[in-house]
């Protein structure tokens, strides 16, 4: 790594307590290089655990790509091909608009009672403050309330559904700012304008 690259690491760097940034690099000899650097410099490798968001479709692409290759899946294959269940005749995207982010979906689909949906929204464990569904934070006060946020380095997520009221709120960020505020806050003025029209 040259002077250039090992200075935008420090400046990357500078000031930030607890940072871990690891680099690394491999060429076409297979020739590895893994070198991180916190505060004070470079410092010995000790395999940090990081959160790598997004970048974990493209594993899933390669997966997808080898199945293609060994003629065991088509980019032309509609979903439906592989999921059992889905209703005939309606719309589902080929596995490649779903690999290249082209789905066309204009919305999801959040009040079908599907068998698989009710069990995600039912209230399987419970905490102090909520109730937990398979992947949902169910409101104790409104168990019509789905709720789940997330993060991920500095962006940071928010979505809740009503059932009852059919109304759902998203709110992102790409800023380190808690988006859950904002959007409880958009979910509860849409009940109330649903409650209004009623």
């Amino acid at each position: 790594m040259d002077d250039k690259i090992l200075g935008m690491i420090n400046k990357s760097c500078k000031d930030k307590t607890n940072i871990k940034l690891t680099v690394g690099t491999l060429d076409a000899d297979d020739n590895k290089e893994i070198r991180v650097f916190d505060q004070s410099g470079e410092v010995q490798n000790e395999n940090y655990i990081y959160e790598i968001g997004s970048i974990t479709k493209t594993f899933t692409c390669s997966l997808f790509a080898k199945y293609i290759y060994e003629q065991k899946m088509s980019l032309d294959d509609p979903v439906s091909k592989y999921v059992d269940g889905l209703d005939d005749g309606k719309y589902y995207p080929t596995l490649k608009r779903l690999a290249t982010h082209t789905a066309g979906y204009a919305r999801i689909h959040i009040y079908e009672e599907k068998p698989y949906l009710t069990l995600c929204h039912q209230r399987h464990t419970s905490t102090k403050g909520h109730d937990m569904g398979l992947g949902w934070i169910i409101s104790k006060s409104n168990n019509h309330v789905l709720w789940h946020n997330g993060g991920t380095g500095a962006f940071r997520s928010y979505v809740a559904i009503d059932k009852q009221k059919k109304v759902a709120s998203v709110a992102l960020a790409n800023y380190l700012v808690t988006m859950d505020e904002i959007g409880s806050s958009i979910l509860e003025h849409m009940q109330t304008k649903r409650s209004n029209c009623n």
